[in-house]
């Protein structure tokens, strides 16, 4: 069994603090996180992402805030039959690094499993949506002009130094193992002085209370509560307009007083975090070889629930699926839960061939992995 998923707290330590004092307010830097981050991304690991015939816009090239032309690092290629465009030559990029470019891997939560693994734990701990790009810039080199993003961003430093400027902040020199975190709409900037650098941007797209308004509003609407405004209101005095303007926003609150939140509130608590897909095509060859020996175990155990429905059967939360089970299956759950791992044969109030059944269907939702043969 591999290393635990970097979870909330391994970036920012105490999670109650920093909700309470910078969450989508303060930026703040967290010199001692718990991050283990050659779990995340190496430098050898940029080199397997660029010459794994990845395209445009999955990596790109800046220098002193200019984006350098796809056409200057990438080059057709031919897989099988098709001729497909936009790959980046390696060779290519790596003449664009050694002149002074920072090469961007985006949307690596896509597209590296270490790093879908990480968004999905921490999408599962947060319920916002998680998304990573790296930055690999060479010594004395700016990347991006001085910029504010519309999300929240953790900046995981990986490998070498980074001096930032931050709004609210002293300057401040990144190094490895350092996280930065900036709410969103923060203005920053960055570069490198004598060493190389790689760090982490870790995007975090917030479900705000501006989401809620907007559904009640559109609840709202829909209702046929919403009045059009009278034939030829644009020529109609500003008095006339404002005493319009001002009725239909009482009207919009009264709507949105009587709005029945429930069903609101039932889809904000069922999101689900996207689908960690590491072992997906291993389970789904191994499932046939599963035997009453095999031994499984929970992805995710401390994470994993289950509760009684109205009908019996049982509800299994998951980070990676939610399942309907039947109720027989309720004390082999308990026992997976509880214990980690059980052999297939000891799952209880089961018979044999409803043993493998359940197995399998754990294993093929991605919410068991098997252990051993």
């Amino acid at each position: 069994m591999g290393p635990p998923m970097p979870t909330l707290q391994s970036c920012v330590g105490d999670v109650e603090r920093f909700e309470r004092l910078h969450w989508g307010r303060l930026p703040v830097i967290y010199q001692e996180s718990g991050l283990d981050i050659a779990q995340l991304l190496t430098v050898g690991d940029v080199d397997t992402i660029v010459n794994s015939a990845l395209r445009w816009p999955a990596v790109r090239v800046v220098r002193s805030g200019t984006t350098t032309p796809p056409n200057d690092y990438c080059t057709p290629t031919r897989i099988g039959s098709s001729t497909i465009d936009l790959v980046a030559d390696p060779h290519k990029v790596l003449d664009q690094y050694r002149r002074g470019s920072t090469i961007v891997l985006q949307s690596l939560h896509r597209t590296w499993l270490p790093m879908s693994a990480f968004a999905c734990a921490l999408e599962s701990e947060i319920s916002h949506t998680v998304q990573a790009n790296a930055y690999l810039t060479p010594p004395d080199a700016v990347a991006l002009a001085p910029h504010a993003d519309g999300h929240d961003v953790l900046v995981v430093q990986l490998h070498g130094e980074k001096n930032w400027s931050v709004d609210g902040l002293d300057p401040l020199r990144l190094r490895p193992g350092h996280v930065l975190y900036l709410p969103r709409g923060t203005t920053h900037s960055a570069c490198t002085a004598g060493t190389a650098s790689l760090h982490l941007t870790v995007g975090i797209h917030p479900t705000t209370v501006m989401t809620i308004a907007r559904r009640a509003l559109a609840s709202v609407a829909e209702s046929g509560r919403a009045q059009s405004l009278p034939l030829g209101y644009a020529a109609l005095g500003r008095a006339q307009l404002t005493e319009i303007v001002a009725r239909a926003l009482a009207e919009s609150s009264e709507g949105i007083a009587a709005f029945e939140p429930d069903s609101l509130v039932e889809s904000l608590r069922q999101v689900r975090p996207r689908r960690d897909q590491s072992g997906a095509f291993a389970r789904a060859v191994l499932r046939t070889t599963v035997t009453p020996a095999s031994v499984v175990r929970l992805a995710a155990p401390s994470a994993t629930t289950q509760q009684l429905e109205a009908d019996g059967r049982v509800l299994l939360n998951s980070p990676h699926n939610t399942l309907h089970l039947p109720a027989t299956a309720r004390a082999s759950i308990e026992r997976l839960i509880d214990s980690g791992s059980t052999k297939v044969s000891d799952l209880p109030g089961l018979d044999s061939a409803s043993q493998l059944v359940l197995a399998r269907r754990l294993l093929d939702e991605g919410v068991a992995l098997l252990v051993t043969q």
